[in-house]
C-alpha cells in the first residue's frame, strides 16, 4: 500500500521537481546570456569613439551614387598629377539597384604618355575609394608635330577605361 501511495502520489511531485529544476537552469543559462549581451553592448558603446574614426575611414571608401562631385574631382586631381588629360562620362545606367553591392559606373578617356596612363591607374586604384577595373584598352598614336620649325615627333596614347565605384546604400 505504501509503495502505491510512493508511485502514485510522490512520483508525479518528484516529476514535477525535476522539470521545475530543468526550467529554472534554463531560465538561469538565458539571463546569464542576455547579462553577457548586455556587456558587450556597454562595452562598445564605450569604445565608440574609439570605432568611429574607423568606420568614417570605411564610410569615405564609397562614393555617394547621387552627388559623385567629390569622386569627380579625385579624378581630376588624379588625372593632374599625373600629367594625363581627363574626359569622365557618367552612362545614364550608371546606378545599379537589382545588385547586392551598389556601385557607379564610370567611363574614363585619358590622353596621355604611357607610363602617365599607368601612374594614374595606379594611383585611382589605390586611392581612397573602393574601385574596380572592368575594362581597359590603351590605343598608341604617333603624332607629329611642328615646334618652332623643327619636326619632333611624340608618342601620345589614348585609354578608355570602364571603372565600378562602389556606392553608399
Amino acid at each position: 500500500m505504501i509503495a502505491v501511495l510512493i508511485i502514485f502520489g510522490a512520483w508525479p511531485l518528484i516529476d514535477g521537481i525535476k522539470k521545475n529544476s530543468e526550467d529554472f537552469i534554463l531560465a538561469k543559462n538565458n539571463i546569464s546570456t542576455f547579462e553577457s549581451q548586455i556587456n558587450e553592448i556597454e562595452n562598445f558603446k564605450n569604445s565608440y569613439a574609439t570605432y568611429q574614426e574607423n568606420l568614417q575611414k570605411m564610410d569615405q571608401l564609397f562614393v555617394d551614387s547621387e552627388n559623385p562631385v567629390d569622386f569627380i574631382k579625385f579624378l581630376e586631381d588624379s588625372a593632374l598629377v599625373s600629367n594625363v588629360s581627363l574626359q569622365v562620362i557618367i552612362p545614364p545606367y550608371s546606378n545599379n539597384k537589382e545588385s547586392s553591392l551598389k556601385f557607379v559606373l564610370f567611363q574614363l578617356s585619358l590622353k596621355g604618355e604611357f607610363d602617365d596612363i599607368l601612374a594614374f591607374i595606379d594611383r585611382i586604384e589605390f586611392g581612397n575609394y573602393l574601385i574596380e577595373v572592368s575594362n581597359l584598352t590603351i590605343e598608341n598614336q604617333k603624332i607629329n608635330q611642328n615646334i618652332k620649325k623643327s619636326e619632333s615627333l611624340t608618342n601620345e596614347n589614348n585609354a578608355f577605361i570602364n571603372i565600378k565605384v562602389f556606392a553608399k546604400r
